[in-house]
């Protein structure tokens, strides 16, 4: 390939995902080969003999570790309930906590939950189930904090009952296309049921913040081996308001973590809104502005979502969802000073008045009187 096909060091985020460098391009394609070209005895290796605490990751080692026929091979391998799969189990999940920003994923699905997915399908008991969690709550890796988050949204959707389980996550769904899997096929039918999901939430809930409040204090975040993508970002801080949007400060620490996960301010600044605005059952939106004004300044949101509308690109940034527009509708408009604040100190905002804004924003085509009352403090 011709040096006209690679973007310059200046065009390029200095990110994971910036595989578009002369760099990364030759490891990129190494990393990608069909999963055909991958010998069965080397999966075997993988999953059975290689000590993966020990081993130096490579690109054929990675080639491996994330190919879509692992989850196949891990069935195949470790679905008998012995003790030495489950040793072999954690050891996985040491090394994809260790490697978690060395492979770019289609979608930002912690690949962690993978392995409990098999593992609570295949029929493994409570107490193998309980080790593989314990083993997430003592992982120091920087990877750990991502994953934590999911795991603590998975084990509180788990503690739910089956009916309001699935109403948040189609909630989650619906506005912000997360979408979470419930583990094992029902408590019913499993011996997830002997787990004590709840305290397992709080727990990984209590890492997360730990975690979280230990980056932003020690400025370890500065080392990162990675970013996160806008959507990855945006995922992320959505789980976060879910587990903490009750307790404000918490999520201040939580979001703040997140700071230098993002590829700029501009995009830490709008996504957070995806975290301190929430749809209520009536229709309505709590927006928490309090918060926001710890995180950004509010002035600075509402110009960058004036220039979104002003050049057609909030459809773009959210996903051409209307969930995710209304949420930013109600939030631009709770920022502007508008809405009632309830006794909580958040500012409730109608459906109706959310849906003004939004249509107001897709009359505007050529920006005016709109667009100027926008950004007026």
């Amino acid at each position: 390939m011709g040096k006209e096909y690679f973007l310059s060091e200046n065009d390029v985020p200095d990110s994971y995902r910036s595989i578009c460098k002369k760099d990364y391009i030759d490891a990129y394609f190494r990393l990608m080969p069909s999963s055909g070209d991958v010998p069965e005895k080397w999966y075997k290796r993988f999953l059975c003999e290689i000590n993966l605490d020990a081993v130096q990751s490579d690109a054929g080692l990675l080639q491996i570790a994330y190919s879509p026929r692992l989850q196949e091979k891990i069935k195949r391998y470790l679905s008998q309930d012995t003790q030495g799969n489950v040793i072999r189990m954690r050891m996985l999940l040491r090394f994809y906590l260790k490697n978690s920003f060395c492979k770019t994923l289609q979608e930002y699905y912690p690949y962690v939950l993978n392995l409990f997915t098999v593992v609570c399908r295949r029929g493994w008991n409570a107490v193998d189930v309980e080790l593989l969690l314990k083993e997430c709550l003592q992982n120091d890796n920087v990877g750990a904090f991502l994953f934590d988050i999911y795991l603590a949204v998975l084990c509180e959707l788990q503690s739910l009952s089956s009916q309001e389980g699935d109403q948040q996550r189609n909630k989650m769904l619906e506005a912000w296309n997360v979408r979470v899997e419930t583990l094992g096929y029902g408590h019913s039918r499993s011996a997830l049921g002997e787990i004590d999901w709840k305290s397992y939430a709080e727990l990984f809930e209590k890492r997360v913040l730990l975690l979280a409040k230990k980056c932003v204090q020690n400025n370890n975040l500065a080392v990162l081996p990675g970013r996160l993508s806008f959507y990855e970002l945006r995922l992320t801080m959505v789980m976060l308001g879910w587990l903490f949007g009750d307790v404000p400060d918490d999520l201040r620490s939580v979001l703040l973590a997140l700071r230098e996960y993002a590829e700029d301010e501009g995009q830490f600044v709008f996504l957070s809104a995806a975290a301190l605005v929430t749809k209520q059952d009536d229709e309505s939106y709590v927006a928490d502005v309090q918060t926001a004004k710890y995180l950004f300044d509010p002035a600075e949101y509402l110009n960058m979502v004036a220039s979104y509308v002003s050049d057609n690109e909030l459809q773009h940034k959210t996903g051409e969802r209307r969930e995710q527009q209304l949420c930013h509708a109600a939030y631009t408009f709770a920022l502007k000073g508008n809405g009632v604040t309830n006794q909580n100190g958040k500012v409730q905002i109608t459906a109706d008045q959310a849906n003004d804004v939004l249509e107001g924003w897709r009359l505007k085509d050529s920006g005016s009187e709109f667009l100027e009352l926008l950004v007026k403090d």
